[in-house]
């Protein structure tokens, strides 16, 4: 698709779609484009709209609103802009429904996993802000913005601080007492039950054994009903970051952890404070490694912080704009299609070094099974329907990010991160002092 990274994809008619994304140069952009059958299968971009300073990592249309609504990572915003559906041109510019203040999940790590659906509700039109099991209507009357908390189907049991969620631990809540269970959705087996004994109470969960990196699980109430599906990953250690430069968790689509998938990607928020020097951009990496044949994990943990012993590293950087506003640390990065790699755990961490001290903020070690190629063969699909409207450089550049995972590391990208290391173990037995 038009964009290096796609946000959100919304069919708008037969065969025709809204597109949300970010292009290499950091704008924001949303596109009109049409999948053609005859006379041969194609993908036609009608019409392509910048919107420079944010990064729309989802979006839905309202058909009798004639509203787009738009999930902005970069200022954790709801926005919105009036279009009269397909054929119409797209919106010059968007405006603000609601921030973080009126929705305090835009600013946590769960705006990565935040999906928004256009719906007509009694009181008006607007959107619901899903994340995990969590809804919210975002109605306008007059000029307010209104957010209102409702449940999804009658599902109350769910996780507290799901971010923090892993394949070891979990936190669970309900408004009243209820027994619950987690199943396994590929074996269909329940592999942990438990008991919310005080309505409001949250039961911290202890996994043993652990679950599968990346695996789907399901949280229900014990015998049945709605469910809420979760892909743990596997954690080392908590972010690490400066006094004025702040890195959160690593995230990653889990589902998309499979061989031969061209649209898998990553990333970690980060931020500037006010005190930090002004700046555009920062220089990021991604350090990767498989785990070892001997079943070893390659992490050194000390104390809360893990760093990662990496077979490979690839370069970034995070665009800061004036203000000090909040970005991403963010890796497009293909699973190369080598079957060999199946059942593997792919292990990743995010740094980001400080534009004058040199010192470096990292993520925790985060890891997920790779898993094989979709059913059916969507992975290759996906790269079909992506891929055509790709620019031949960004291309060029999601082949080579694939293909890095294959070689091994010359000689200097090794003493570099050789000297991040040392950097970073510095840096913390200093804190120890």
């Amino acid at each position: 698709m038009p964009a290096f990274r796609i946000g959100g994809i919304e069919q708008v008619g037969e065969r025709k779609f809204l597109v949300a994304g970010r292009i290499p140069n950091g704008n924001a952009v949303l596109a009109r484009v049409r999948c053609l059958v005859t006379p041969a299968r194609a993908v036609v971009i009608d019409e392509i709209k910048e919107y420079p300073g944010f990064d729309f990592i989802d979006l839905a249309w309202n058909a009798m609103e004639k509203r787009i609504y738009l999930v902005d990572f970069l200022g954790r915003k709801v926005r919105y802009a009036p279009w009269s559906g397909p054929g119409a041109p797209l919106p010059a510019s968007t405006k603000v429904a609601v921030d973080e203040r009126k929705l305090t999940l835009l600013s946590s790590s769960s705006i990565l996993d935040l999906q928004i659906f256009a719906k007509s509700l009694p009181a008006g039109f607007g959107t619901r802000v899903l994340p995990s099991t969590m809804e919210y209507h975002v109605v306008q009357s007059g000029a307010t913005w209104i957010v209102t908390k409702v449940s999804t189907s009658g599902l109350d049991l769910t996780f507290k601080d799901r971010d923090k969620t892993t394949n070891k631990e979990a936190w669970v809540t309900c408004p009243y007492p209820v027994v619950f269970e987690i199943l396994d959705s590929q074996t269909g087996s329940v592999v942990y039950s438990g008991v919310v004994s005080t309505g409001g109470a949250v039961v911290h969960l202890q996994f043993s054994p652990v679950l599968v990196p990346g695996r789907l699980y399901k949280l229900r109430k014990a015998g049945g009903g709605e469910e809420s599906p979760f892909r743990p990953l596997l954690r080392y250690g908590q972010p690490q970051s400066l006094n004025d430069l702040f890195l959160g968790r690593g995230q990653l689509p889990a589902q998309r952890a499979r061989v031969g998938e061209p649209m898998f990607a990553l990333g970690a928020a980060c931020k500037l404070s006010p005190s930090a020097p002004q700046v555009r951009g920062l220089v990021s990496a991604l350090w990767i490694a498989i785990r070892r044949p001997d079943q070893a994990d390659p992490v050194t943990v000390m104390g809360k912080a893990a760093i990662l012993q990496p077979d490979t590293v690839l370069y970034g950087q995070v665009r800061i704009g004036p203000g000090k506003e909040g970005s991403a640390a963010g890796f497009p990065l293909p699973f190369p299609n080598d079957p060999a790699l199946v059942g593997s755990r792919a292990f990743f961490q995010i740094l980001v070094l400080h534009p004058v001290t040199n010192e470096i903020a990292y993520s925790d070690v985060f890891a997920t099974t790779i898993f094989e190629a979709a059913p059916g063969g969507s992975s290759a699909k996906s790269q079909s329907l992506h891929g055509k409207g790709l620019t031949k450089t960004a291309q060029a550049k999601l082949k080579t990010a694939g293909e890095t995972w294959k070689k091994p590391l010359g000689p200097k990208q090794r003493q570099q991160i050789r000297a991040w290391t040392r950097r970073m173990l510095k840096r913390l037995q200093a804190k120890k002092k």
